[in-house]
């Protein structure tokens, strides 16, 4: 409970909040599907969390992808477009038409972020909800804006 109502807390942009579980955990605790295939392909470490873009916060997760694992960690992905919008509607801010069944597949539009190949699913108002991307074949980062993209890139690369 103390959980669900700090990811509340986070979805209405009241304040950042990061975790240091395992995805595994996370999943758990907040009741959101996280494809299996997926879980293991990442390592057990996961953080959530909000970053500032414009006058605006977006949500953030971020997967550290396990040593040999990108291509299945892509497959998952690819695979969990599907059921993505649904999955994470439990803690995304994300239009009830996105998660009605596997029609959400088909609106992912590529569009390259940051010098990254970056999967993007909009709203009907054609604003992004899902945004994912990979950096380095070593991290997955999902977030709801592709604006959100070099300022989190910034934070996880070494200067």
């Amino acid at each position: 409970d103390d959980l669900r109502t700090r990811l509340n807390d986070l979805v209405a942009g009241v304040h950042a909040l990061y975790f240091n579980i395992t995805p595994t955990e996370f999943a758990n605790l907040a009741l959101v599907a996280i494809p299996d295939g997926l879980l293991r392909s990442v390592e057990n470490l996961f953080t959530i969390g909000t970053t500032k873009v414009g006058d605006t916060s977006a949500l953030f997760m971020i997967f550290k992808i396990k040593a040999g694992a990108y291509d299945r960690a892509l497959a998952r992905m690819f695979d969990w477009e599907e059921t993505m919008a649904m999955d994470l509607s439990v803690i995304w801010p994300i239009s009830p038409e996105l998660t009605t069944g596997p029609v959400a597949k088909t609106n992912f539009t590529d569009k390259r972020v940051s010098n990254l190949d970056t999967r993007i699913l909009y709203q009907t108002t054609g604003q992004p909800v899902l945004v994912y991307t990979f950096f380095n074949n070593a991290i997955i980062l999902i977030t709801t804006t592709d604006q959100a993209i070099p300022d989190l890139i910034g934070r996880i690369t070494p200067s």
